[in-house]
């Protein structure tokens, strides 16, 4: 009796055991279709979610939905999509379940099959600036219209129809007028052959197009959320104002602190989140960074501006080279000088003068009771000794045989305390440089 129940306890366990491992080859069998959504703005962090992505439904091969709702982006990003939809070998379905405005278009187009939801539309892909406005440049035109044209050309859709949704110089009768972009509501899209079919939901594009039994969606990690949102124009325009703003700050409180610091992080947020969008370099971002150590080395021993001068412009280039185009960089200016208008008086109301300025400034008075004397000497002082009496930035004061006397330093900032020898005169001041041991 007990034989016996060992072994229906042995058979029962090896019977869960063999269904249990049943059960996990079953859950890691991938699914018929793969569904990756495309929502959101155009830019390279979707182009790298969407080359990740394909690359897994391809190792599984499986086919591919790709879900789009979004109002467009970055012409380059989505450049970058139509070649990766144009040269992948998984099929590619496009069932667009909200909108494909402007560089939505693009993605609907270059998939082999396209579906759209009953209340879904698609169209308006003229090419537009951060702030909206249409950029009239041809060249960027033609550049747009030739992406358009290759890929419905080679997806068989209609090519003047895709294009009148980016040259409002093409008229479709019935449909548009001169002047005016075409915009299709998906019934419209059918019946112009821009979509393929009308579908409610992911189950019916796949039994529509025979795409298999079973779907997976691709996931969407807090990394990709994050680098959406990094890469965002909205987010880049307020790293770009905010970086800014705590630069006034600072320049208005003593020292290095912490709306320096936070400045720093806004700044290296905005550049690294043009990084990830695609709208900026590493060599841009390095400019920058060069151009704050000029200036910093200015601060700290200021020399006849060079330091300055130049730590300026080249954080300007670095700005402007980080945005995707001037007209992106202008507008992002106009808001900042927009801002910094109001935020300047506020802070002399609270701060009172600017610290950085009293700081780079020589405040003390100069009176004869201290010494001081003005063009009483001859050549006889040239070649002799000094103390230098304040930080020559490069002008300061120094005192030759108890006298205190203003002076230039011909090799830059020279500090208190040092010792000098007086190499010539120029005007009511003396020349100096340090002594030599």
């Amino acid at each position: 009796m007990k034989f016996l129940r060992k072994i229906l306890i042995i058979t029962f366990f090896s019977l869960y055991v063999l269904g249990t491992m049943a059960g996990a080859a079953d859950d890691d069998t991938p699914a018929d279709v793969y569904v990756i959504k495309l929502y959101g703005e155009v830019n390279d962090a979707m182009v790298s979610y969407l080359k990740r992505e394909l690359q897994t439904a391809e190792e599984n091969n499986q086919r591919v939905i790709i879900d789009i709702d979004t109002l467009g982006g970055l012409v380059k990003s989505a450049d970058a999509i139509v070649n990766t939809l144009l040269n992948s070998p998984v099929e590619t379905t496009a069932f667009v379940s909200g909108k494909a405005i402007s560089a939505g278009v693009l993605l609907t187009i270059s998939c082999d099959n396209v579906a759209m939801a009953p209340s879904s539309y698609i169209g308006a892909a003229e090419p537009v600036d951060t702030a909206g406005n249409p950029i009239s440049s041809e060249k960027v035109l033609s550049y747009v219209k030739g992406i358009m044209s290759t890929a419905a050309i080679e997806k068989g859709r209609p090519e003047k129809i895709i294009l009148a949704m980016t040259d409002k110089r093409i008229v479709i009768d019935g449909y548009s007028q001169e002047g005016e972009l075409l915009s299709l509501s998906s019934h419209q899209a059918v019946d112009l052959g821009v979509s393929d079919v009308l579908c409610s939901n992911i189950d019916e594009v796949i039994e529509y197009f025979g795409l298999g039994k079973t779907y997976e969606t691709a996931p969407y990690t807090s990394s990709d959320k994050a680098a959406a949102i990094l890469a965002s124009s909205t987010a880049l325009t307020i790293f770009f104002i905010l970086g800014f703003v705590f630069m006034i700050i600072e320049v208005f409180t003593a020292g290095f602190g912490v709306p320096g610091f936070i400045s720093i992080i806004f700044f290296v947020l905005y550049f690294t989140a043009g990084i990830i969008a695609g709208t900026a370099q590493w060599w841009a971002m390095g400019l920058f960074v060069l151009g704050i150590v000029a200036l910093i080395i200015e601060i700290i021993i200021p020399g006849f501006g060079i330091f300055g001068i130049s730590g300026i412009i080249m954080c300007f280039l670095g700005l402007i080279f980080s945005s995707g185009s001037i007209e992106e960089f202008t507008n992002r200016m106009g808001l900042v000088i927009i801002v910094c208008a109001i935020l300047i008086p506020v802070c002399i109301k609270i701060f009172g003068k600017i610290k950085l300025y009293e700081k780079l400034t020589n405040k003390e008075v100069q009176s004869i009771s201290e010494g001081y004397i003005i063009n009483k000497y001859g050549e006889e002082i040239i070649g002799k000794t000094a103390d230098v009496v304040t930080d020559l930035r490069p002008i300061g004061i120094v005192e030759v045989d108890g006298k205190r006397m203003d002076a230039f330093s011909d090799e830059g900032f020279i500090e208190k305390g040092s010792i000098v020898t007086v190499t010539g005169k120029k005007s009511s001041s003396v020349i100096v440089r340090k002594a030599k041991m």
